[in-house]
């Protein structure tokens, strides 16, 4: 091997070994409270009903109407309130709520939605995974004494809270039932031990550029340009090792 692709391997392999891991160090363990809450729920009201939470986006979600995105810290999810889900849905036809995360690769390298992945929901009165949460499930789970439904998601950490607009409608089976239209909130609750999960996807995150927190978008095409001369160096290391 030249001195000179010696020296981009090594750099290369170091560079993309330490530049996650201490940049998730300085902007997740070492940082408290740095999340945005952008909730209609006041989050110390959260905190009295026992709820921690560190990133909420809420959005207004209408029924019939297209996806709605939500950015809840590092991840990007949407949300459909449609009234026939099909065969796409496991042949449930109730009107309900659908769930994705941009997870694939691609997807968050593009801001797309080839390959998103279905969250589930968890019925909170039996504790059944839901792929669609329907109406009447979201009527049943709703709280009068605090103002919010809130929802668990399957194999996810996020919480997803519903309320009412009060300015359109005067009880929330009504938002729900008649007028069609809702507050959304996905949150994420606070931690404080440290998430093996959490770090992989934030590494994963900061190679394809999908994790830039506020920097110009110009960062992220400068790490993907990284990655891929990261992955030409792997692959020349790869090929002078199966030489030896």
């Amino acid at each position: 091997m030249a001195v000179g692709r010696d020296t981009l391997i090594v750099a290369v392999l170091i560079f993309n070994v330490l530049f996650p891991t201490f940049a998730y160090a300085f902007t997740t363990l070492a940082v408290d409270g740095d999340g945005e809450i952008d909730s209609v729920i006041d989050p110390d009201e959260l905190l009295l009903a026992g709820i921690d939470i560190e990133n909420a986006t809420t959005h207004t979600v209408i029924h019939g109407a297209a996806w709605t995105e939500f950015e809840v810290g590092s991840e990007t999810f949407r949300v459909q309130w449609v009234e026939d889900q099909g065969l796409g849905w496991l042949f449930d036809n109730s009107p309900g709520f659908a769930l994705q995360r941009r997870a694939n690769p691609i997807d968050r390298m593009f801001n797309t939605w080839l390959f998103p992945l279905n969250i589930r929901w968890v019925n909170p009165s039996n504790g059944t995974a839901l792929d669609v949460l329907s109406n009447a499930t979201l009527v049943d789970a709703y709280e009068e004494s605090k103002g919010w439904a809130k929802i668990d998601l399957k194999n996810d950490v996020r919480i997803v809270l519903f309320t009412a607009n009060s300015t359109i409608s005067p009880t929330f089976e009504d938002a729900v039932e008649v007028n069609g239209t809702v507050l959304v909130t996905i949150a994420t609750p606070a931690m404080d031990d440290f998430s093996l999960l959490g770090f992989i996807d934030f590494f994963t995150g900061t190679l394809i550029g999908d994790n830039m927190y506020g920097l110009p978008s110009v960062f992220s095409w400068i790490m993907r340009l990284l990655s891929v001369v990261s992955i030409l160096a792997l692959a020349w290391f790869v090929k002078d090792m199966t030489q030896i």
